[in-house]
């Protein structure tokens, strides 16, 4: 074995005593409270977009209702629904791989565990509804919205040509939102794991 073979070695061998005796090295703490705070401030990010839509529909159904193209300023909200949902669903994303990066690189080589005991508590619930409505509040905001001022600009359309091409804008955007809407691969890996692990527990 070269130099590198051993140092490589001797740093693995390291870290394994570490995480197994506990310790925990002041930068391994500083990387984990600063991916938590990123984490954080992303999930910030997402109730305001979430917030940000619920007004923007609000103003929307407010300027209908005081002008008399009031279907054609309704159609626009699914649109803009649409741009707000992309931001949410790229902080998801983000945020799912910090926590994938945290359980499988970070807690592996430290004695941190958080990842790993909300894997734990997730596989031990026998009702899958907490893991439903992690995505079910804002993906229902979106969803809602967007149908909710479709159906209303229907109820008084007259479907001229620009309602007509805004009502299949608008079809188009509900679909994109609901792709861009749907769990990740890391989360839909993170359950499959999960669901492994109840099944494992159940039998032994």
């Amino acid at each position: 074995m070269g130099k590198n073979g051993k140092q490589n070695s001797s740093v693995q061998s390291e870290n394994l005593a570490n995480s197994k005796s506990g310790n925990t090295s002041p930068l391994a703490v500083a990387e984990f409270t600063s991916l938590k705070g990123e984490v954080l401030e992303r999930s910030r990010f997402q109730h305001q977009l979430v917030s940000l839509n619920l007004i923007v529909v609000g103003t929307l159904l407010g300027i209908g209702l005081e002008s008399v193209e009031f279907s054609s300023v309704l159609l626009v909200s699914p649109l803009i629904t649409m741009f707000l949902a992309a931001g949410w669903a790229y902080h998801d994303y983000a945020i799912s791989r910090i926590g994938l990066y945290i359980e499988t690189s970070l807690e592996n080589r430290t004695a941190l565990g958080w990842e790993h005991f909300l894997d734990a508590f997730v596989s031990a619930q026998r009702s899958k509804l907490p893991g439903v409505l992690i995505f079910f509040h804002a993906r229902g905001v979106f969803h809602s919205t967007q149908i909710l001022m479709v159906v209303l600009a229907l109820l008084e359309t007259k479907l001229t040509s620009i309602e007509t091409v805004l009502l299949s804008l608008d079809a188009a955007a509900i679909i994109f939102t609901y792709v861009l809407l749907r769990p990740s691969k890391i989360w839909n890996m993170k359950m499959g794991r999960c669901g492994r692990r109840k099944e494992n527990t159940s039998k032994s």
